[in-house]
């Protein structure tokens, strides 16, 4: 019993260009890795995978092994097409293509099957499927073998499947395939060309599935976001097929790859021999040809394919014979509209013109006249504001426009824009407004005052993502820019699940002075929130399962304690990442009973995260079973120190998207130098774990507590035996940021003698730069932690920060200054603020942080 079914994908992947006298199949090693592994934004190869190259196509089919995940969330990927690209168009956008949806483990490699066709000189591999969901141990009904065929001169991935019933009854099935095509992709079916398809306009590459033969139907069930999106084969109404006793039915289907679905409409009409019309829809403006330009076909008044124009201007396509309907947009521009319709064996020439756009172009420097990075936000004014690219792009997300170097250049629809240019918290912004005038250049030459003097202090992001992760499909590129556009220092790599490197963008950028960095890793298990690490530095192991990490464990003790001593018991920093505290101190199943928590992971962790920080004005609350339920986390910090913890708070922004996705929460480290190339990892690592940190979504605070000759910082201990300290405050911000009010926590408790605000003490504040600069003479009669807040009341960060975050109340936070009063060391004393952690009376700190490297 023979059947077919015709996959069609459209991808890209970058991958070398050598000679390949005819289709092969090679495995990926050391020595091969730059000739045969493809590249692109979504590749996920590593050494061990199978790689199909014809002079067209490269395929990566991932070995079939235990722990074979492509990442977070693509999951269990042996024997599945996790790559795909034409060799000469490196764009790699695919997640995976599961053949039977991942039903079925996939072993092998193994023998051609006898029963299943085969090209004369192809590339092949097979694989047999085990079912990985079987309920008992009983044997299967049928046996399924899968192939896969790349053949040169094709467009197209052949994979085959051959069924096999092994009973003596007749047995029904459903015939499906998984994709993972995450992100901007959008999903449609040419019911004409029987062609499932999906498509990312902005990266620029399609998928699509269709069946060679005729009596096979694809069908598209409705898949969700980060979810397997089935792709079902039937021949008739029913979603299912039958198989007759002992014989076995041939599914075949292509996976083809483009970079438009104009592209693979074309290429699908080509190779199933279905008559076409020829086009050439060549768009221009004032200027002359226009490259880039979004061109759609429009049939039945439903879009059916889209493409971009090259860099002359033309779009050349064939489609199935009919009349089309063409629309032009670029840039927001009004769109154009053409009918097209061709003559017997004659192509239809469409002309379309746009409106032509005025330019915008600028360098922006710093105060010296050095080039900076920097993020431009475009606000039209009576017009539009543009949308450069999506929230996964790098330089245009939305309205924004990241620079490197300070350099820009953008076409803009005529009007007028108000211009908001920043490079961080430490710089003033600058808010220019420039005309743009069709066909002419408006030319923008700005400076950022270095305003903020943060001497002995280094900014770091300590949790950040992109498309490795594999929850989001922002560009690592992007997000390496969107950190140096926010002029942070520190940047480690914390992909989920993989440890990963920002360093060749940094190459790229020409940044590698600019920043410190080192590789890391969120090792991203259950239960969510609680079970989530960022560690680092970490040893990457290039082109290996997970970047060489270690797996997760769905006990977060035992998970923590596998990271902390991953490496050899590697001196590193372990961050607990957006926990619930009142769960992992005393409640494990969250039932409102102490019990023992996951107490045992403050033992590995150096640092926690306690955003968000404008709580620390709010009402005590503890977390609670809903995953976004997580309590006041600041607070609940405080009370654990209260208890006797000495774990060092964090914040970070756990940006996932490239759009405002950096920069608005940061924390301030003490550092021996302030030039970023000339600090040694291990110094900002120990100082992390020693708590000398202010944490901040803007402000610059600095706290120093004095007694004697003796003065200290966030983090640090002081005696002082006469009871009685100076608490010194100085908080500054940039021209776009205030703060109205700086409060004293003793022992996590706001004193009310230590609250100065604008309105009731306006000589303490400060209207330029400077906005508070104090000492506060401190009476201690007790061992007391003093943690100093500045805030700005009634305000917002602004539009430097845009719509969603600029709308947070600019705040900083710095760690606690321990005071010890009576000579014996800091004893906390166990106040619980009115709102107990659920600890028993008998609890005891399990980890007081009291040395670098405590994970011996």
């Amino acid at each position: 019993m023979k059947a077919g079914c015709k996959w069609i994908a459209l991808v890209g992947v970058l991958v070398a260009t050598s000679e390949v006298p005819a289709a092969e199949h090679i495995v990926l090693n050391e020595d091969n890795w730059s000739q045969f592994a493809p590249a692109g934004k979504e590749a996920d190869c590593i050494y061990g995978d199978h790689v199909l190259v014809s002079d067209r196509l490269v395929a990566v089919v991932a070995h079939p092994s235990d722990r074979r995940n492509a990442n977070l969330t693509v999951k269990e990927v042996s024997g599945c097409v996790i790559d795909l690209t034409h060799r000469d168009q490196q764009n790699d956008q695919l997640s995976c293509f599961y053949p039977h949806k991942g039903t079925y483990k996939l072993q092998g490699p193994v023998d051609w099957p006898s029963g299943m066709p085969v090209e004369q000189e192809s590339a092949r591999l097979a694989f047999a499927a085990v079912a990985s969901d079987a309920a008992s141990d009983a044997a299967p009904p049928y046996s399924i073998q899968v192939g896969y065929e790349l053949t040169d001169g094709q467009e197209y991935l052949t994979i085959r499947s051959l069924v096999t019933n092994l009973t003596d009854t007749h047995q029904t099935l459903q015939l499906c395939d998984g994709v993972r095509a995450d992100g901007e992709f959008t999903f449609g079916k040419n019911k004409a060309l029987g062609l499932w398809w999906c498509q990312d306009s902005h990266w620029q590459q399609a998928y699509g599935v269709t069946s060679p033969a005729a009596q096979w139907q694809v069908q598209e069930p409705k898949g969700k976001k980060r979810k397997l999106r089935q792709v079902c084969y039937s021949k008739s109404e029913t979603d299912s097929v039958t198989i007759a006793p002992q014989e076995s039915l041939l599914l075949e289907r292509r996976l083809y790859v483009a970079s438009d679905t104009l592209s693979l409409l074309k290429q699908v009409a080509l190779d199933d021999r279905v008559e076409t019309d020829a086009f050439d829809i060549r768009v221009s403006d004032a200027t002359g040809p226009l490259a880039d330009a979004n061109v759609k076909a429009i049939r039945n008044e439903k879009v059916i394919g889209s493409g971009r124009t090259d860099k002359s201007g033309h779009l050349r396509t064939s489609l199935p014979t009919g009349n089309y309907l063409w629309v032009v947009e670029a840039n927001g521009r009004e769109h154009r509209s053409k009918a097209g319709q061709t003559e017997a064996g004659q192509t239809a020439v469409l002309d379309v013109v746009l409106p032509q756009l005025g330019t915008v172009v600028g360098q922006i420097t710093d105060d010296s006249g050095t080039p900076i990075p920097c993020r431009i936000g475009f606000f039209g004014q009576g017009v539009a504001n543009p949308n450069f690219g999506p929230d996964s792009a790098v330089h245009g997300v939305r309205n924004l426009w990241h620079t490197p170097n300070g350099a820009f250049q953008v076409d803009l629809l005529p009007g007028i824009y108000e211009l908001v240019i920043s490079y961080g918290p430490e710089y003033d912004a600058l808010v220019e407004t420039v005309e743009v005038v069709a066909g002419q250049q408006a030319t923008i030459a700005g400076q950022l005052k270095h305003s903020v003097d943060t001497s002995g202090w280094i900014s770091a992001e300590l949790h950040s993502h992109s498309s490795p992760s594999g929850d989001n499909t922002s560009s690592q590129k992007g997000r390496v820019l969107n950190l140096l556009v926010e002029q942070l220092e520190f940047i480690p790599c914390t992909e989920h699940q993989r440890i990963s490197s920002y360093q060749e963008h940094l190459v790229e950028f020409d940044a590698v002075n600019r920043v410190l960095t080192c590789s890391g890793m969120e090792l991203t298990g259950q239960p969510l929130p609680l079970n989530h690490q960022n560690v680092f530095p970490l040893k990457m192991h290039d082109h290996t399962q997970d970047g060489g990490g270690p797996e997760i464990d769905v006990d977060p003790e035992v998970q923590i304690e596998r990271i902390a001593l991953w490496d050899d018991r590697s001196d590193k920093v372990v961050q607990i990442n957006h926990p619930n505290i009142a769960q992992m101190i005393g409640d494990r199943d969250l039932d409102g009973t102490p019990d023992q928590g996951f107490r045992r992971m403050f033992h590995f962790a150096d640092i926690m995260e306690v955003h968000p920080l404008s709580k620390v004005f709010q009402e005590l609350e503890l977390g609670g079973e809903a995953r976004k339920d997580r309590g006041n986390a600041v607070m609940n910090w405080i009370q654990m120190l209260n208890l006797g913890y000495r774990l060092p708070g964090v914040v970070n922004t756990d940006a996932h998207w490239n759009y405002y996705g950096s920069g608005w929460l940061r924390n301030y480290v003490r550092a021996k130098t302030d030039v970023p190339s000339e600090l040694e990892l291990m110094d900002v690592c120990h100082a992390l774990e020693d708590g000398q940190i202010v944490m901040t979504n803007g402000p610059f605070m600095e706290v120093e507590v004095s007694s004697g000759d003796k003065t200290v910082g966030p983090g640090d201990d002081l005696q002082a035996t006469d009871q009685q300290v100076n608490v010194h405050v100085r908080v500054q911000c940039p021209n776009w940021l205030d703060v109205n009010r700086v409060q004293l926590f003793l022992n996590g408790r706001p004193d009310l003698k230590y609250n100065f605000t604008r309105t009731d003490d306006p000589a303490r504040f400060g209207d330029g730069v400077v906005k508070f600069d104090q000492n506060i003479e401190l009476p201690v009669s007790v061992d007391t932690h003093v943690v100093v807040v500045a805030a700005a009341e009634g305000r917002q960060l602004g539009r430097v920060y845009g719509e969603q975050q600029g709308k947070q109340m600019p705040i900083a936070v710095a760690n606690p200054v321990f005071i010890d009063t009576d000579g014996n060391g800091f004893q906390a004393n166990g106040d619980d603020l009115g709102l107990p952690l659920p600890v028993k009376s008998d609890h005891v700190p399990t980890h007081g942080h009291d040395h670098h490297h405590h994970h011996h």
